[in-house]
């Protein structure tokens, strides 16, 4: 079923709901965020220009957060996060936003988009059919202890 959503610039004013959502959506697949450490996330990557929020009935139902990397040309869109309400799964709110974070990237004359991705989730199989491709890299990270 497709829902009247209207795709918006998010404000910081609603931060606080949308962490809600991609809190719900990143722990659902098994992660472990706090209300506080998403809003903090949101916050980090806020830019007024290149993140929205899908609104449905005056309500939050998804979010995608987003900023241009490679400072020095403008060449590349990170997206962090892109989550939407499990209500709304497969309502077509997260190709919406998608699309409106490709349209954009291409209105400013960004020449690719980018976001880490487990390979293990669902929602890989969804970026590949949206046409995103893997890349050969892998993300690595070491934790780090304080003694």
């Amino acid at each position: 079923m497709e829902y009247p959503i209207e795709i918006k610039k998010l404000t910081t004013q609603k931060i606080p709901q949308v962490a809600k959502i991609f809190c719900e959506a990143f722990n659902h697949v098994g992660e472990k965020w706090t209300i506080e450490v998403a809003t903090k996330r949101i916050e980090q990557y806020y830019n007024p220009d290149s993140c929205w929020i899908a609104i449905y009935d005056s309500n939050p139902a998804g979010v995608l957060t987003s900023k241009i990397d490679n400072v020095l040309d403008h060449q590349e869109l990170y997206i962090d996060i892109i989550a939407v309400d499990s209500k709304f799964h497969k309502c077509k709110i997260g190709s919406r936003l998608l699309n409106t974070a490709t349209e954009y990237a291409k209105s400013i004359g960004v020449g690719y988009i980018w976001m880490t991705v487990n390979p293990k989730l669902y929602s890989y199989r969804w970026y590949i059919n949206n046409g995103f491709s893997e890349t050969g890299w892998t993300v690595i990270n070491k934790k780090l202890v304080n003694n």
